[in-house]
C-alpha cells in the first residue's frame, strides 16, 4: 500500500517530495486550500502543507524532522513594491495561504506601524503599478524574484530565526513515523540532485544558479531551533486577536 501524500505544486515542497521513495508513496498535487480538507476527510494520508494552514484544526501530527524553511533572500514568497509612498495596502497573489495574509500583517504591523489593507486577487499584473505579494512559482517565471523583497527574509529576522513555510502533517502518527523511516538526509540528497529535477521541471538556469547561491539558507531538515520558531509563530496570530484559540498538535520524533 503506498502512503497519499497531498502538496502544492511548488518547486520547494517538489524538492522535498523528490526524496520520497516511490514504492511506498504517491502523489497528488493539490491547492493550498484544498489540502487540509483532503487529509481532515481521509483522502490523502498525508499533508505537505504551508505552516499556517493547520490554524484552524487541531488533533494533527507535525514531523520534527522533514520540512521546509527558509534563513534569506531564497523565498517562493516576494514582496513588489510600486515605488508610491504609500504602502499601507497590498495585493497578494499566485499561491496564496494563509501564511501569506497573516505574516504581512505582521510584518507590516512590526515594521511601519500600521494596518495593511490586503486584497486577494486573482492574477499577477503586467506591471507594478500596485504592491504586490506574490507567493508560489510564478516569482521564477522570467526571473520575477530578482525584483522582489523576501517574504521569508523578513519573517526569519522577526523569529531571530529561519522561518518554516511547509510542514509534513497527519491525522495518525504512525504515518508521520513512517515518513521518518524511510527519508535519510534528504538535505544532502537534495543538493545533489534538484537542478536536474528542477531542469525537468522547465526551471531556467538562473532560477538554479540562485537556489544553488542561497541554499545555506534553505533547511529540509528540521532541528529544535526552527521547531521552537513555528511554535512561537503559530501562536502570534492568537496574541493579536485573529484566532480565538490555538489548537493542538503534536510533534512526532
Amino acid at each position: 500500500m503506498r502512503f497519499r501524500v497531498g502538496l502544492p505544486n511548488n518547486l520547494f515542497a517538489n524538492m522535498l517530495a523528490s526524496v520520497f521513495p516511490r514504492e511506498f508513496f504517491s502523489f497528488y498535487y493539490l491547492t493550498n486550500s484544498e489540502i487540509l480538507k483532503e487529509l481532515v476527510n481521509e483522502k490523502i494520508d498525508i499533508a505537505i502543507t504551508p505552516s499556517l494552514e493547520i490554524l484552524n484544526e487541531d488533533n494533527l501530527f507535525v514531523s520534527k524532522k522533514i520540512g521546509v524553511a527558509f534563513d534569506g533572500p531564497l523565498s517562493d514568497d516576494y514582496i513588489y513594491y510600486s515605488g508610491k509612498e504609500d504602502i499601507s495596502a497590498i495585493k497578494l497573489a499566485g499561491s496564496v495561504s494563509l501564511n501569506e495574509i497573516l505574516l504581512t500583517k505582521l510584518i507590516f504591523r512590526e515594521n511601519y506601524g500600521f494596518e495593511l489593507n490586503q486584497e486577494v486577487v486573482k492574477r499577477v499584473p503586467e506591471k507594478f503599478d500596485e504592491n504586490y505579494l506574490i507567493s508560489g512559482n510564478v516569482n521564477f517565471e522570467k526571473s520575477l524574484f530578482e525584483k522582489g523583497d523576501s517574504l521569508a527574509e523578513h519573517v526569519a529576522q522577526f523569529l531571530d530565526a529561519p522561518y518554516l513555510k511547509y510542514i509534513a502533517v497527519s491525522k495518525r502518527k504512525e504515518n508521520i513515523e513512517m515518513l521518518h523511516q524511510n527519508i535519510y538526509n534528504p538535505e544532502s540528497e537534495i543538493e545533489l540532485s534538484f537542478p536536474s529535477l528542477l531542469k525537468a521541471l522547465g526551471f531556467e538556469e538562473k532560477v538554479i544558479d540562485f537556489i544553488k547561491s542561497n541554499f545555506d539558507g534553505l533547511y529540509f531538515e528540521l532541528t529544535q531551533n526552527e521547531i521552537d520558531s513555528f511554535d512561537e509563530m503559530r501562536k502570534i496570530p492568537f496574541y493579536y486577536g485573529l484566532f480565538e484559540e490555538v489548537k493542538e498538535i503534536a510533534f512526532v520524533e
